[in-house]
């Protein structure tokens, strides 16, 4: 089993067991308890844009305000939920079939499916941002890594592409979570690197990359003074988010380009290959000699 599959994996064992549990211990307990963790969570998130966001009080305390009231919210969408769903299947009520056996292992297959759907779509994020973080590290001035000591690519990200080689999956997640969409963070990830002259040089002159430079779009991103600017600050998840990124994204002339592109793939390919290794230890072995810094 590869390691870009251990998410996958993982996945099919959660459904497989909240079902056998659903079947021998009934489902009900489960539904009610899902159902409040998805009201206290969409309540949180809507009390924090409609009326806590817009206080004069720090993040930090806008986001407690927001969870307190996200966890009434569960509280109070958890007790009614119980109430009703024991009414439906209780032994005579007209859901009883599916309180537990069979019945209940394919009323499972909902929550523990939004689950997974759920677990996914963070995933995608928290592996959209550490490969991020890692082209930050690579394109540091004075961070240069030799091939014994290079730092191996997160686990987040490599599940995240395991999960996104399914059939469909890829394209279900850009519907429903926007950030971690390829276009927006190859871009991303190419305006990271190039904060290095070395490897901005590469990719500029790549065949893979190079129509991504040459086209209008992301020119006008390398020279946009606040994108470049969030961009120095290390802003990754706003850089995701920027309308211009996102604009960018969608330039029909750039958008096939992004979508085709394994940018890790062909970071990992360039920074390990013989010449830039070559001219990293010739670097760090005669500090003296004239050698081009990367």
């Amino acid at each position: 089993m590869y390691a870009e599959h251990v998410f996958i994996l993982f996945a099919i064992l959660l459904i497989a067991g909240l079902g056998i549990h659903a079947w021998k211990n009934g489902v009900v307990g489960m539904l009610w308890g899902i159902i409040g963790a998805v009201g206290g969570i969409l309540g949180g998130v809507a009390l924090y844009h409609l009326l806590i966001a817009g206080l004069g009080l720090g993040f930090g305390v806008k986001l407690a305000l927001a969870f307190l009231g996200g966890l009434v919210i569960y509280l109070v969408v958890r007790a009614v939920a119980k109430a009703l769903l024991m009414s439906l299947f209780e032994p005579d009520g007209p859901l009883s079939f599916f309180a537990d056996g069979f019945g209940g292992f394919l009323v499972s297959l909902v929550p523990s499916l939004l689950t997974v759907a759920v677990l996914t779509a963070g995933l995608r994020i928290g592996g959209t941002l550490v490969d991020l973080r890692r082209f930050e590290l690579f394109s540091t001035p004075g961070r240069d890594f030799l091939a014994k000591n290079y730092p191996e690519r997160p686990l987040a990200a490599r599940w995240r592409d395991g999960v996104e080689e399914l059939p469909y999956v890829r394209d279900g997640l850009d519907i429903v979570e926007p950030i971690g969409r390829p276009a927006e963070r190859n871009l991303v990830g190419l305006l990271i690197l190039c904060k290095k002259p070395g490897i901005k040089r590469h990719f500029a002159e790549d065949p893979v990359t190079q129509p991504i430079f040459e086209s209008s779009a992301f020119q006008d991103l390398l020279a946009n003074e606040e994108i470049q600017d969030l961009n120095q600050k290390g802003e990754r998840l706003a850089l995701l988010r920027h309308p211009e990124v996102r604009s960018a994204a969608l330039d029909k002339s750039l958008r096939p380009y992004l979508l085709d592109l394994e940018l890790a793939k062909r970071v990992d390919e360039f920074l390990l290959s013989p010449g830039w290794q070559k001219l990293l230890e010739s670097y760090q072995r005669d500090p003296e000699d004239k050698v081009e810094a990367p």
